[in-house]
């Protein structure tokens, strides 16, 4: 009974709780290095909120949120538009998922692995091309319905 005591009664649990908030407070994304990406900042992130739920910890996905984007320092134009964007739009700042989905994908960082564990869409420089084109063939239909269609020389 001691030994159950000491791996799994309050002390141990408070450890691992201490142990797991050191991480996230010690854990800065500056810009990818060869030995820390940005993959392995979201990874101690995940890796220490299980941490947490598994040892009755609590903690709200906007919580979770607001931790990752703390100690991103990378301060790259994209990444404060990110941030900022994150933080002002509900569904992005109480969604862990999205919010990392939004922030990859002005980064334009999305790794395939990344891609495949969260199931990221189409990346957004192809999604604007997508709505670009679209309305351009809808302003070029208007013209001809109008009868302003030229005829172009080649």
């Amino acid at each position: 009974m001691a030994l159950v005591n000491h791996f799994e009664g309050d002390t141990q649990r408070n450890r691992v709780k201490d142990a797991a908030y050191a991480a996230i407070a010690a854990a800065r994304y500056y810009s990818d290095k060869k030995r820390f990406t940005f993959e392995t900042y979201v990874t101690i992130h995940q890796d220490v909120y299980a941490d947490l739920e598994q040892y009755g910890e609590v903690i709200s996905e906007e919580k979770h949120v607001r931790d990752l984007l703390m100690n991103i320092k990378d301060n790259l134009p994209a990444a404060n538009a990110a941030k900022g964007t994150i933080l002002a739009t509900p569904a992005l700042r109480t969604n862990f998922s999205n919010a990392l989905a939004h922030h990859l994908q002005c980064y334009n960082l999305a790794s395939p692995r990344i891609q495949e564990i969260y199931q990221l869409p189409v990346p957004l420089k192809v999604a604007v091309v997508v709505v670009v084109v679209e309305k351009v063939e809808e302003a070029e239909a208007v013209d001809v319905a109008e009868g302003k269609e030229e005829e172009m020389s080649i």
